[in-house]
């Protein structure tokens, strides 16, 4: 009877210290989620919602221009109160950070992750009947257009939620070994067939459009390992590093710097300036500036942080 106690006692000591070594580990993720997510979120929406009206007088937004139909105005105490409300749950931001639905989208889904982790510990379902539950959730919440208050549509958060678990168990089985040139080229002709038949993003697609979409986010990233793992051998791979390390400020800057070759096009082709209120880009005349648009969204916020980071620099040495 000792014997069964003492074994006992054991075995309850360590599930304790799982316990404790589980909980210490979802507080360091969500720590990590907040400052590397949320924050960034909050202070760069709130950067631009202040900046708002300044943006209307200049005529980057206007009345007359904007996406899709939607137009832009001055805000008032009430604008601004509820744009200050909404920027709390991550619901809503300014139209020049478009891009930022992202980060909202990948905090959610981490997180309800994260958590299906921790409970998963003491349920053990496995992982394949969730995906099928996952696949259900996001068919069904398409089709009846099914969303929650703040969060959004429930089909894109259970999408995301599907990609992120079929990328851990990928990351479990990678093989690195098949990352080259002719696999690469191999998986872009399988995207651009798919593009051409599947079209689909994130933001627009169709319940008919989930589970090809799934495949093609994974075999296009599968992609970028291949190129990636070639171009790790040539003289891009500093400036391609430094890119991928600072796609915040790129993410958060890439729209408002578009607005530089939108002036370049009003100029170019006498267009009206309040054209440069077009959202992202201004429709006219686009054959061939895709590739300028591309340059400035990519350099301007890198020189605006490399900027940044030497007036800082230049401060505390004066200090």
């Amino acid at each position: 009877m000792k014997k069964i106690r003492r074994k006992t006692k054991k075995h309850q000591k360590r599930i304790e210290k799982a316990g404790v070594k589980e909980k210490a580990k979802i507080k360091n993720f969500f720590k990590k989620r907040i400052k590397g997510l949320y924050l960034p979120y909050i202070e760069w929406t709130l950067f631009f919602i202040i900046i708002h009206n300044i943006l209307f007088r200049i005529n980057i937004y206007n009345d007359i221009y904007g996406f899709r139909g939607s137009v832009s105005h001055l805000y008032n105490l009430n604008d601004y109160t509820d744009k200050l409300f909404h920027l709390i749950f991550m619901s809503g931001t300014e139209q020049l950070l478009g891009g930022f639905w992202f980060l909202q989208v990948l905090f959610i889904s981490s997180i309800c992750l994260e958590i299906y982790f921790f409970i998963n510990i003491k349920i053990k379902l496995n992982d394949t009947i969730l995906l099928f539950i996952l696949v259900i959730i996001a068919y069904i919440s398409k089709i009846y257009n099914i969303g929650l208050p703040m969060i959004g549509s429930i089909s894109l958060i259970s999408m995301s939620c599907i990609i992120f678990i079929i990328g851990y168990y990928y990351k479990q089985y990678e093989q690195k070994k098949y990352y080259n040139i002719y696999t690469f080229i191999i998986l872009t002709i399988f995207i651009l067939i798919g593009s051409h038949t599947n079209y689909a993003n994130m933001l627009d697609y169709d319940s008919s459009d989930i589970l090809p979409y799934i495949v093609f986010s994974i075999v296009g990233v599968i992609s970028i390992f291949c190129i990636s793992s070639v171009l790790e051998h040539t003289r891009l791979k500093h400036i391609l590093t430094y890119i991928g390390d600072n796609t915040m400020i790129i993410l958060a800057l890439h729209f408002i710097s578009f607005k530089i070759v939108s002036l370049i096009k009003i100029y170019a082709y006498g267009l009206d300036i309040k054209k440069l209120a077009y959202f992202p880009v201004i429709p006219d005349c686009n054959e061939y500036f895709w590739i300028l648009y591309t340059i400035i969204g990519v350099s301007i916020p890198l020189i605006v942080l490399c900027g940044y980071k030497k007036l800082k620099s230049n401060l505390i040495k004066k200090q």
